[in-house]
């Protein structure tokens, strides 16, 4: 039973409140307060969803994105700008600028991609508009942009564009909290899994395949606790419902950038889906990963199957069907270089050759500092984190070695690892090494034979090799 603290000091149940309170606006405001402070008060997380619901609604219901649409090169009149800007719109990403906001507001106006040059094979898989029954759930931001027809563009717009980053602030935090790790650990890696350069530089693309990874994770971990929860009206629908949701976001990923989708899906879903196997309740978490594989193989066969013919001129074509790449020429400089993406904008240094997100990459550096403490800590990790730290671990080192080590010719002939350029890993591997930090962080937290000063040794150590990492890059650029 909740209970709240008295003037007095003592305690009275909040029932007990309701028949004594008088029966005036101002009770009933202030007793609405003081129950939001204790649901607050009893995990600070919540605090961090609200705060997070309530910037998303903020920017959506004032029309706010960050895209790159109003640059010159595409204005009537270079010298008028459309709206309301805020600084000097820059070309950060054609990917974006170019192709899905001009699709996504062509959508949103008509309602379909009939405005789309015809194609042989039509531009389904440019517009998300496939044929089947199952793309209208695959492709469900392409659903959501049908809306516009009827709905304000403008909120409908920055309802999509943010909507990526919103799944990833609040899944992450929660799947954290799922593995037990402290509020403020939980929030804080939250927080520089958002702050990475690959969730603002790269404009809608790269957030909205972290959203996918994060999203399944999560609503994993949602369906495990529903199933877990004593019976009640809602407790299955709500897991079949997380269940289906977790299937879909797993049926897009192989459907969008693989380069990028697979990856994180090595990072993120495969370490959680392991620990939920693992999990006390080891059956339902089993029936959780199974259900969410089968559904997510047979919404992706569904739109595959339905679209055979696309995705067979889609594999005939030099880029990105035949593309093959072998493993390594990253270096570690770049590898690394997260932080540092700010400081060459700032001072006017000019990218060539490619776009301006190429540079931005996620925090690999919490590898480093991952290894630092596995190298110091004697404490053993706790029994459940284990298979998340371990599964996560082999990910980023496996993936870690096909970007940095050297390969020879012959890799760009192996399986899978030949779809991924080894570039494309390094740039959103980082959300990996941030989760491996923050779980291994808070598993250590406050226990006692840990050795003394360690953290400030380990964060020292970090910082040195950021400081080599920052004179090589100066040196290089």
């Amino acid at each position: 039973m909740l209970r709240s603290q008295t003037e007095s000091g003592g305690l009275v149940s909040v029932n007990a409140r309701r028949h004594s309170r008088p029966n005036t606006y101002e009770s009933n405001q202030t007793l609405t307060q003081h129950r939001f402070s204790e649901w607050i008060g009893e995990d600070a997380t919540r605090g961090w969803y609200v705060l997070i619901g309530t910037t998303f609604a903020v920017l959506v219901l004032l029309g706010i994105t960050t895209s790159s649409i109003g640059i010159s090169a595409l204005r009537f009149d270079p010298s008028s700008n459309p709206g309301v800007l805020w600084g000097d719109p820059l070309p950060i990403r054609s990917d974006e600028w170019a192709r899905v906001t001009p699709v996504r507001l062509g959508i949103m106006e008509t309602g379909d991609d009939a405005f789309v040059t015809p194609l042989t094979t039509g531009p389904g898989l440019l517009t998300g508009l496939q044929d089947g029954l199952a793309a209208p759930f695959v492709y469900f931001d392409t659903t959501i942009a049908r809306l516009g027809t009827f709905l304000p563009n403008a909120q409908l717009f920055a309802f999509l564009w943010w909507l990526p980053f919103w799944i990833t602030a609040v899944s992450v935090a929660y799947i954290l909290r799922f593995l037990g790790l402290q509020p403020s650990v939980a929030i804080g890696t939250t927080a520089l899994a958002l702050l990475s350069p690959t969730m603002s530089w790269w404009s809608v693309v790269a957030p909205f395949n972290i959203a996918l990874a994060t999203g399944c994770a999560a609503l994993m971990t949602v369906a495990y606790n529903q199933l877990r929860r004593p019976p009640s009206r809602w407790r299955v629908p709500s897991a079949v419902l997380a269940l289906v949701g977790a299937g879909v976001l797993l049926a897009r990923m192989p459907l969008g950038y693989p380069p990028w989708s697979i990856p994180l899906g090595l990072v993120v879903v495969v370490p959680m889906a392991i620990s939920l196997m693992w999990a006390k309740e080891r059956a339902v978490g089993i029936i959780v990963v199974g259900v969410t594989l089968a559904i997510g193989v047979a919404l992706a066969a569904g739109v595959f199957l339905a679209n055979s013919e696309a995705y067979a001129s889609l594999a005939d074509t030099l880029y990105p069907g035949q593309r093959r790449t072998g493993g390594g020429g990253v270096s570690m400089a770049y590898y690394l270089s997260a932080s540092f993406v700010g400081p060459y904008n700032a001072n006017g240094l000019e990218v060539t050759g490619l776009n301006q997100s190429e540079l931005a990459t996620g925090f690999n550096l919490f590898a480093v500092a991952v290894l630092v403490y596995a190298a110091g800590i004697r404490a053993r990790l706790p029994r459940e984190l284990r298979p998340f730290v371990i599964t996560s671990a082999i990910a980023v080192g496996a993936l870690s070695a096909w970007v940095l080590l050297p390969w020879p010719p012959s890799s760009d002939q192996l399986p899978i690892l030949s779809l991924l350029p080894p570039i494309r890993i390094a740039q959103v591997l980082g959300l990996g090494s941030i989760l491996l930090f923050g779980v291994v962080l808070g598993a250590i937290i406050g226990q006692q034979n840990r050795p003394r000063h360690f953290d400030a040794v380990a964060a020292t150590g970090t910082a040195i090799v950021l400081v080599l990492v920052g004179l090589s890059l100066r040196s290089t650029y």
